[in-house]
């Protein structure tokens, strides 16, 4: 059983393609001592530019998010969008 084992592995680990994962790390995300961290694993032909996508775009709609339910519960919110 070991043996087996040990060949999976190896054919499984020099038989993959390119890296499709992003990652993001945003220091003071929301609060000084808040951060964001992600990791997307992307599969498929286009997996590379699916987790790309998601890492720019996720941490915007977690703040949309937020954002709404601070409206919801009756909370005064500014936003302030700088370009």
């Amino acid at each position: 059983m070991r043996w087996r084992l040990s060949r999976a592995w190896f054919a499984l680990r020099h038989t993959r393609g390119p890296l499709q994962d992003s990652m993001i790390v945003i220091d003071q995300y929301g609060k000084p001592k808040q951060m964001f961290i992600a990791v997307f694993d992307g599969h498929g032909p286009n997996g590379a530019l699916a987790s790309q996508f998601v890492r720019s775009v996720l941490p915007k709609v977690c703040v949309l998010v937020a954002l709404s339910m601070m409206v919801a519960r009756g909370w005064c919110v500014c936003v302030c969008v700088l370009t």
